[in-house]
């Protein structure tokens, strides 16, 4: 087994010191971004030394350095990437605790409901006293429905607010970052340099906020795709509180990037480092 590995290394070596410039820093390039993404790398740093010090044509100096220069803008528009990534990972997680809040209120209200279920007076009498008695929710509010005959626990119009300007601002986020993923993406493809850390890097981010945004959505109703139609036309009869929250939600796939914001990116990336 060592004896293979050792000759793999010497065929790499091999391999490495006959690529042109461009594939010399196409493989320094993609050196740098494993180990940026990942920490670790499947090059060695001497298989690199031995490569790419022999390179002396013009034309082939030229290309390395041009590669390479493509990955530091990629580098530093990942790490921009990242951190508007992770902060929009703390929204969605903000979003979240609102609808866990507004999920409460309405197992609030189906248990007060059932404690004072009855026609009788002495129903309706406990159902005013829990009404009267009951502390202001800090997002909700506590009434009794039109006929006195059952409690209602809704979601405030000060929680709505809330909730709906936390969207909008998801919104906008997931709508940037889907742009500047775009772009980078563009960016790799017409300068052919095809950097596999980046591209699965990019991909786990957008795969998270997929899953990020669906869960969300099922913290008020755990319904799949093909039943939601059906239980969306019900819920639009009933005043539900929670039907205008999922639907104000975009899910990723539907964000459509402007062309002009692309545009915008792309300026701001090929000017990095200029």
């Amino acid at each position: 087994m060592i004896a293979v590995w050792d000759r793999y290394r010497r065929d790499l070596r091999r391999a490495v010191r006959a690529s042109p410039g461009r594939e010399k820093g196409l493989l320094v390039a993609n050196y740098e971004a494993e180990r940026e993404v990942y920490g670790t790398t499947s090059l060695t740093p001497s298989t690199l030394r031995e490569g790419v010090k022999d390179i002396s044509a013009p034309e082939d100096v030229r290309q390395f350095n041009t590669t390479l220069e493509a990955q530091e803008r990629l580098s530093a528009d990942i790490s921009n990437i990242q951190t508007r990534y992770l902060q929009l990972r703390e929204r969605l997680a903000f979003l979240r605790e609102l609808f866990v809040v507004f999920k409460q209120y309405q197992f609030m209200g189906d248990l007060l409901d059932d404690i004072s279920w009855g026609r009788g007076k002495r129903a309706a009498a406990l159902r005013q006293r829990i009404v009267a008695n009951s502390r202001r929710l800090p997002l909700g509010d506590i009434a009794l429905d039109d006929e006195g005959e059952s409690i209602r626990v809704r979601v405030s119009d000060r929680g709505k607010e809330l909730a709906f300007n936390t969207i909008d601002a998801i919104r906008d986020q997931a709508l940037h970052l889907k742009t500047k993923i775009e772009v980078a993406r563009g960016f790799m493809d017409g300068s052919a340099i095809h950097l596999k850390a980046y591209e699965a890097y990019l991909d786990g981010i957008e795969g998270g906020l997929r899953e990020l945004i669906r869960s969300a959505k099922c913290l008020l109703y755990n319904v799949d795709s093909d039943s939601w139609q059906e239980i969306r036309e019900f819920l639009a009869q009933c005043d539900n509180d929670f039907l205008p929250l999922i639907e104000a939600l975009p899910d990723y796939d539907t964000l459509a990037i402007d062309e002009d914001a692309y545009r915008t990116e792309e300026d701001v990336l090929l000017s990095d480092g200029e």
